[in-house]
């Protein structure tokens, strides 16, 4: 008996539904692989765009520190000099000799500073019978670079004034 609108067991009378939507799984997934794919890339793309930036910076900002310290370092080095000419004399104290405006040995001699391959390169230099310009070069994590400057000055009064890089012409 047969009657209108029983279930009926799975399977039979199913077979025209099935050849009728054969192949049609396959063209919805390929349909949102097509929108996914796109957006999967650009995601991607932007996380490694960020991430090579934020080293980028971080080499950037850790040789910029190492400069820095570079400049602290020779300024605490000439704290004791009453004047230009003393500064520049190099560590040990003659005029006119190889290390003249260095504050190592070797005028071309890195300073380690921390780990990692960290160094500084100091030089002195003199602009007049007052003033002294220190310029640190900074080699920090990753390959980074950078270099500061800063001008020292001695005043008639025994004072001592320094003018950082940021206050100076490019």
């Amino acid at each position: 008996m047969h009657c209108h609108g029983a279930a009926q067991p799975i399977g039979i009378g199913t077979a025209p539904l099935i050849r009728a939507q054969h192949g049609a799984a396959l063209v919805v997934v390929l349909g949102w692989v097509g929108l996914l794919l796109p957006l999967v890339s650009w995601l991607y793309l932007q996380a490694y765009t960020d991430q090579v930036l934020a080293q980028n910076l971080r080499r950037e900002l850790d040789a910029f520190y190492v400069a820095e310290a570079g400049l602290h370092y020779a300024l605490a080095a000439i704290q004791s000099c009453a004047s230009a000419a003393c500064a520049t004399r190099g560590p040990d104290g003659i005029s006119g000799t190889a290390d003249d405006g260095s504050l190592l040995r070797s005028p071309h001699e890195w300073m380690p500073f921390g780990t990692e391959g960290r160094a500084f390169l100091v030089r002195l230099a003199t602009v007049d019978a007052t003033t002294v310009r220190i310029r640190s070069n900074g080699r920090g994590w990753g390959g980074g670079s950078a270099e500061v400057e800063a001008l020292v000055r001695w005043q008639g009064d025994g004072s001592v004034h320094v003018y950082w890089n940021q206050a100076l012409d490019s």
